[in-house]
This record gives structure tokens, sequence and C-alpha cells, in this order.
């Protein structure tokens, strides 16, 4: 390429010295989630959570592996599905006879 970058200029064009327009302010929010809700993933006996070796989580839909209907990693938040089937549904203490 064609040497040094100038003082004002980045790869894509001149650098704004303030980042932020006039008139405007950025709020810190702190607690945060930094992992998106999963919706109806988050208390399916269906679902597996994955961590890769690069530490990205992933949830995994076991249903996937038996019924084509059901993606392997579905977009979160899941807000429906027809194989949601809770953890929380069944306790030991709750059994219909």
């Amino acid at each position: 390429m064609g040497g040094p970058l100038k003082p004002g200029f980045g790869l894509s064009g001149p650098v704004d010295d303030d980042p932020e327009p006039s008139g405007t302010h950025t709020t810190v929010i702190d607690k945060t989630p930094t992992r998106p809700d999963p919706g109806l993933c988050r208390n399916c006996r269906h679902a597996r959570r994955i961590e890769s070796d690069r530490g990205s989580t992933f949830l995994m839909c076991k249903l996937s592996f038996e019924d084509s209907r059901f993606v392997k990693y579905p977009r979160l938040p899941v807000l429906a599905c027809s194989g949601y089937n809770s953890t929380e549904d069944q306790s030991p203490n709750s059994r219909t006879e």
C-alpha cells in the first residue's frame, strides 16, 4: 500500500476527533447482560448448552436429531416452539396418578 497513514485519516477516510455529534452523550448501563435471553430454551429439557474452544456459547436443540422441523442451533430468543418441554413442569412431588 502507500506508506504510513496521515494524521486524521483512518483506513476508510477521515477520522472524526469527536465521535459523538454535539448535543449527544453516552450513558453507561451497569449490570447489562452480556448474553441474550434464550427465551423458551432457557428451561427446555431439549436444549443443551454448547461452549466452543473460543469461548462462544450456543444452545443446541436435541430434538433436531429426531425431527427435521427443529433447527439444530435456533436463533435466539425462541418465543414459540412446538417441541418446548419445560424442565420445571414435572417435579417429583407433582405426579398425577
